[in-house]
């Protein structure tokens, strides 16, 4: 069952947990400085820089969920310059075209997501 943005922040800002899986763990796997930067920006409580984080971290998955897991991570690791090897799955021509329309929207979106880290 997935969590909801909102009760995934509320339980990070609390203290008790430094990450979600379903929320954090694909972000950090493919944009560390994000996450980072949304734990302390939860920690510092800002709210504004909590919120836009919360954007485009939920921008990221609404793209990993349309592919097996792990494509989105490896993709955009591998667009970070680290090598990660062969995809797990074949992609069926749908996915594959996807998959390149998800490379331009990470290229494009990285840099905005690297200025938060920069910012907080």
């Amino acid at each position: 069952m997935p969590i909801e943005p909102a009760t995934a922040a509320a339980l990070i800002a609390g203290g008790g947990f430094v990450g979600i899986a379903d929320f954090l763990s694909d972000i950090a796997g493919a944009v560390p400085e994000l996450a980072v930067a949304r734990r302390d920006a939860a920690h510092a409580g800002r709210a504004e820089d909590l919120r836009r984080i919360d954007i485009m971290i939920a921008e990221f998955q609404r793209w990993a969920r349309e592919f097996p897991v792990p494509v989105a991570i490896k993709t955009a690791v591998a667009i970070r310059g680290i090598k990660t090897g062969p995809l797990p799955v074949p992609l069926t021509p749908e996915k594959q075209r996807r998959l390149e329309e998800f490379r331009v929207w990470f290229t494009a979106w990285l840099p905005a997501a690297i200025k938060l880290y920069a910012h907080a």
